[in-house]
């Protein structure tokens, strides 16, 4: 009886079968130094030479795809967290740093707080009397232009705001009569505020609008009701903001009136002082 080798296809002679067992034995399967399976003909030459077209990509050619890849990954994880950050600041709350002495002894210099926005974008809170507030000053005070764009996203370590932000208290709401009497306090309707945070009672005098006015941060003398001796009354939409270092602060006594809509938001919180860095002293 023929022998007989079964194929893939169908049947091989016999005669087949021996020039088939004699391409076998030509060849050997050898594992290379990388890992990879390699055929080595019978006589030396490698399946390269003998025009043998190898499966799937080289070695070589994996890495600089696995690196691109990989920095893809990197690029775009940095874009959405970057997005994040932008919605959050925008709607939820922002980290604001105090550079100044105008709030002592309640915020001091370089006190981390946490501004808060929610509670008046989707809460319908409205601003109360004694509230802390982050805003932007009339560019009355600064000299510096507004540009809506640099407040929507400046805070941010490389971008300048135009203008840089205050924080202040609220000390009269729309519809409040103010008067500031030196070495007393302040009155709001003819009664005298509770103010236990002030760090010093005020050293000036404040009943007419022509008495508004003062040094602005541009070394600049201010007046901007200068013709006006109507009493202080708080407009609709408008705040008088002061801090609680009255007599060290750039604030409404020089000013004026703060709109509404240069409100960043309400401090709620201070997450950071220098001063728990010695709580051992």
């Amino acid at each position: 009886m023929d022998d007989k080798i079964k194929s893939a296809d169908g049947e091989i002679g016999e005669g087949e079968s021996s020039a088939h067992r004699g391409a076998d034995d030509s060849t050997a399967e050898i594992i290379g130094a990388d890992g990879e399976d390699q055929i080595v003909s019978g006589d030396g030459q490698d399946d390269e030479q003998r025009g043998i077209k190898r499966l799937g990509p080289k070695k070589e050619d994996e890495e600089p795809k696995k690196e691109s890849s990989m920095l893809g990954e990197v690029v775009q994880t940095l874009v959405m967290a970057f997005a994040i950050f932008l919605v959050v600041k925008a709607f939820i709350a922002e980290a604001r740093y105090i550079p100044s002495s105008s709030m002592e002894p309640t915020l001091n210099i370089n006190d981390r707080i946490l501004v808060e926005k929610l509670t008046s974008r989707f809460f319908g809170r409205q601003v109360e009397r004694g509230d802390i507030i982050v805003f932007f000053p009339p560019t009355i005070e600064t000299g510096v232009p507004d540009n809506p764009l640099l407040q929507s996203v400046g805070g941010l370590p490389f971008l300048s705001e135009g203008p840089p932000v205050f924080v202040k208290r609220v000390v009269g709401i729309p519809g409040d009569t103010i008067e500031v009497k030196s070495g007393q306090g302040v009155f709001i309707n003819g009664k005298k505020l509770d103010e236990p945070y002030v760090k010093e009672l005020p050293q000036y005098d404040l009943k007419l609008m022509s008495d508004i006015g003062g040094m602005a941060s541009t070394q600049q003398l201010i007046q901007p009701y200068a013709d006006s001796n109507a009493p202080i009354v708080v407009p609709d939409g408008q705040l008088f903001m002061m801090g609680d270092n009255r007599n060290h602060s750039a604030d409404s006594h020089v000013w004026g009136f703060l709109d509404k809509s240069r409100i960043v938001g309400r401090s709620c919180a201070v997450f950071w002082q220098d001063k728990w860095l010695h709580f051992g002293q």
